[in-house]
């Protein structure tokens, strides 16, 4: 019997080949890139790519007959899907330390405290902000983080405007999402998000 090992961590891919009569037969690992993973957060596709690497690699070397699969990724990992189980954002791996800071900040925000109390006592006179509801959204970059920023701004039941140099029109089409020129983006949105890289193409 043949068992294909799969394994994701938050520097590399492996895969490796058991036996049950010969032991571990071979493995393969494939280092991430900087742009794939930083330990903290990782690309989930590029880190599909680098272990489908490795599951071909290590078939063509052996011609392996496998008999069962076993999976291992990394542990208290969080990522985010649409409906259609495609990937929202990045991976934020355990190695993410931000929120211990974000309690800290605000365990000495006075007005945080006060309003945290409140609600500790049942008293809901919060403070609020400007209202979302059904408001124009413009995203200034529609890559795959912007493309996050859409999906949740729909359960805001907001308009969402885009633009782009490259354009995903059937993304756009199924999402409800209007490509506009930069002016018109500028012009008639009432909140403004802002994911692009910093390249020639994108300086104005």
């Amino acid at each position: 019997m043949n068992v294909l090992a799969l394994e994701v961590s938050t520097s590399s891919a492996k895969a490796l080949v058991y036996s049950s009569v010969e032991e571990i037969k071979e493995i393969v690992t494939i280092p991430y890139g900087e742009q794939v993973s930083d330990v903290v957060s990782q690309d989930p596709e590029d880190i599909y790519k680098t272990l489908e690497q490795c599951v071909k690699k290590i078939m063509d070397s052996g011609n392996y007959k496998i008999d069962a699969i076993g999976l291992c990724t990394t542990w208290h990992s969080l990522l985010f899907l649409d409906k259609n189980r495609n990937p929202l954002g990045k991976i934020m791996t355990w190695a993410d330390t931000q929120v211990g800071e974000t309690a800290q900040k605000h365990r000495h925000d006075d007005v945080f405290c006060q309003w945290f109390y409140k609600c500790r006592k049942l008293n809901w006179s919060k403070i609020t902000t400007v209202e979302m509801w059904g408001k124009t959204l413009g995203l200034i970059g529609l890559g795959s983080i912007g493309k996050g920023v859409a999906k949740r701004a729909s359960g805001f039941n907001m308009k969402v405007l885009a633009y782009d140099l490259y354009q995903d029109e059937e993304y756009a089409r199924a999402n409800n999402i209007e490509y506009v020129s930069l002016e018109k983006l500028l012009k008639e949105s009432d909140f403004i998000s802002l994911h692009l890289p910093l390249t020639q193409e994108t300086k104005i």
